[in-house]
């Protein structure tokens, strides 16, 4: 059951119904040999919903999701990186859905874990504290989506453990955020922290972030300070 795991693994992104076809398998020797209740069952479910959902089978991929987070809970406890990575997975899911607020909450709940399991400048948990931030926004929840942006810039602009352009895609994303809300001057000092890492990047486009300096140098020019292009 291993083995399928580790060869559906490094399957996936040659074929993805081959790895679909060896997680299937991996299940079925588990449940048979070990249970459902089972760490191997639990990580073969989990490597299939992810494949389910790159096939975007949503509704197969959101039974095994939480298939394979009851597993791991009754197995191994609520607080390991494993029930983190099956809540992350379950969030992504039902993002694919667009079903966002379910989304935000499974969020939500994988950054309490990752608070109590990982570093807080991790990049496993600064990823689902931004990706909380982008589902709360979706879902219309504005001020905890800012909430959340503040925790990612606050843990991740001061070390970069996430790598520079996903960590601009976040701040865009904060962004926009802020606009919705007409925070002026967070918006300058998100953009200044925008340019200085787009800056560092070897190659990054440039577009978006010179229409929002344009924009923003519009509707603030009184406050638009700090900007060198």
């Amino acid at each position: 059951s291993i083995l399928l795991n580790n060869y559906a693994l490094v399957s996936i992104d040659e074929d993805k119904e081959l790895a679909r076809e060896l997680y299937s398998k991996a299940i079925e020797i588990s449940r048979r040999l070990l249970g459902d209740d089972h760490e191997t069952t639990a990580t073969s479910l989990l490597g299939l919903s992810g494949i389910l959902g790159d096939l975007e089978k949503f509704e197969e991929a959101l039974e095994a999701v939480d298939d394979s987070l009851s597993s791991f809970v009754r197995y191994m406890g609520q607080y390991n990186s494993a029930t983190f990575e099956a809540l992350n997975c379950k969030a992504i899911i039902l993002t694919g859905m667009d079903r966002f607020e379910q989304a935000a909450i499974c969020f939500e709940e994988a950054v309490n874990i990752a608070e109590h399991v990982y570093d807080q400048q991790d990049p496993e948990g600064l990823r689902v504290i931004g990706n909380a931030a982008v589902a709360l926004n979706i879902a219309g929840r504005l001020e905890d989506s800012v909430n959340y942006f503040e925790k990612f810039v606050n843990n991740t602009c001061k070390s970069h453990p996430v790598p520079n352009i996903q960590v601009i895609e976040y701040l865009l994303g904060y962004l926009a955020v802020l606009r919705k809300l007409k925070e002026t001057r967070t918006q300058i000092e998100i953009i200044n922290e925008a340019y200085k890492l787009a800056c560092e990047c070897e190659s990054y486009d440039f577009k978006e972030l010179a229409d929002l300096f344009h924009l923003l140098a519009i509707l603030n020019r009184d406050h638009f300070w700090g900007i060198r292009s």
